[in-house]
């Protein structure tokens, strides 16, 4: 099995989640994501192959949904996106 936790963190915090600012005393900085979806398709499109990435996303997805962890459940749908805009 696919370990699917290599793409985030175990518990995000707010300035892990997609496009959060953070700000510092000379500027406001967007935090770069780090659970890009683009990211993650290209990842498993290099690993799998575009059918095998998408049955990857497909056991991500379901997985997420088993456990309700609604972030992964987010992340692997917007990959499902990324991947279907692919096809």
């Amino acid at each position: 099995m696919y370990d699917f936790g290599v793409f985030w963190s175990e518990s995000p915090t707010p300035l892990e989640t997609p496009c959060h600012p953070a700000t510092n005393a000379t500027s406001a900085t967007m935090v770069p994501m780090k659970d890009n979806p683009q990211e993650i398709a290209e990842h498993l499109i290099e690993e799998h192959g575009l059918d095998g990435a998408v049955g990857a996303v497909m056991n991500g997805i379901t997985e997420a949904h088993e456990q309700g962890d609604m972030y992964r459940l987010s992340v692997w749908r917007d990959v499902r996106r990324k991947l279907e805009a692919m096809e």
